[in-house]
């Protein structure tokens, strides 16, 4: 398999499959599933399955996870399933948490965890269950000194902010200070985020025959099937050995098609309900524009009407005063001051109803005016 081109497995699923699969579920709630219905290489079962095995190939899958996820060379000794009894009414649940616990020689562990449907409350979870694990390795009686550091290696697709902040295929986190200084060489709680989104940018950057093993897997966890690669690396080939197993074991496949089936149906019903919130705000904002429209409408013709009232009586006013001024000085001084008298403001001819009575000429009266 590794030196020659990896054929696309028939098991795995498609964007044409997940499609299909999508529309049966808006049919009925229960998907029939037999030996042939796909499992994606992100599946939980599958993942817990891959590196719980007691084999060559599951040692050489969760060693390598902790040694390159981390940086750190490790030697796994002990790998166990927590949360791993599952009931048969619980297959319809929309998420099972089942953690992968790997023990290394020097008692440190190790939880490996795969999210496939990223929310941002999912690092408040990760956190808690970074306390947890730790605080539960302390019994009664026993001294602080005895806790050894927990690592925890999540495998996601982030997005929005989340993407922004873990930009990079591998992201690791201790507690630090403003300065960037770490609270304590050996922190007990280390957390990795491994953000299988990156790999696309990766492979525009280095091109996808350059990638190394671990980027390899990350593409067919992200891609749900193998780059087109003639060397597909010991991870995928290892991934893909365990992936043919468990097909071989009808009760754990069973399993992994049933937690497929729930995936599929909360991934619906998200998208429909994501689909309804935006008819609904489309709705909302149409509505609210007609209404504003219709409101604002009603209200200019108020202003309107009532500016033009205003206004209309201004003009009046000052078209009486202009009359009776004219008239005025046409009986005292025998002129046509209608040319000057537009000119003015109507306080002007105001004061000149006051001033008409004490000035002798027509030049004198403009004279007051204009001082």
């Amino acid at each position: 398999m590794g030196k020659e081109k990896l054929k696309k497995t028939k098991a795995t699923i498609t964007n044409l499959e997940k499609k299909e699969m999508l529309n049966v579920l808006a049919e009925k709630k229960d998907v029939d599933v037999n030996k042939n219905s796909p499992v994606s290489f992100t599946n939980d079962v599958f993942i817990k399955f891959s590196l719980t095995g007691e084999d060559a190939t599951s040692n050489l899958l969760r060693n390598f996870f902790c040694t390159v996820a981390t940086h750190y060379r490790f030697n796994i000794v002990h790998t166990e399933v927590v949360n791993s009894e599952i009931l048969p009414e619980q297959f319809g649940l929309k998420r099972i948490v089942m953690d992968v616990v790997a023990t290394d020689d020097q008692g440190r562990r190790h939880n490996i965890e795969i999210q496939n449907q990223f929310k941002d409350v999912d690092f408040n979870r990760w956190e808690f269950y970074g306390a947890k694990n730790l605080s539960m390795q302390l019994k009664s009686g026993n001294y602080y000194n005895v806790i050894q550091p927990e690592y925890q290696i999540i495998l996601t697709f982030f997005t929005g902010e989340a993407a922004e902040r873990n930009n990079k295929l591998i992201n690791h986190y201790v507690m630090r200070n403003e300065d960037g200084e770490v609270e304590q060489e050996n922190a007990l709680i280390n957390r990795t985020y491994v953000n299988l989104n990156v790999i696309d940018r990766i492979v525009e950057e280095k091109g996808v025959e350059n990638l190394n093993d671990f980027e390899k897997l990350c593409y067919l966890f992200k891609h749900n099937e193998p780059c087109d690669t003639i060397n597909t690396g010991k991870l995928v080939d290892a991934i893909m050995k365990k992936y043919d197993d468990m097909k071989q074991n009808e009760e754990v496949w069973t399993m992994a098609q049933r937690i497929e089936e729930a995936e599929l149906r909360e991934k619906y019903l998200e998208e429909t309900a994501r689909i309804k919130n935006e008819e609904d705000r489309k709705k909302a904002l149409k509505e609210g524009r007609e209404e504003g429209l219709k409101e604002g409408l009603k209200e200019g013709k108020k202003e309107g009407l009532k500016k033009g009232l205003e206004e209309g009586k201004k003009e009046g006013l000052l078209e009486g005063q202009l009359k009776i001024v004219k008239c005025q000085i046409m009986k005292k001084y025998g002129q046509d001051a209608s040319t000057w008298l537009s000119s003015l403001t109507s306080s002007q001819l105001d004061k000149i109803i006051e001033l008409i009575l004490t000035c002798d000429t027509y030049e004198e009266l403009k004279q007051q005016i204009q001082k």
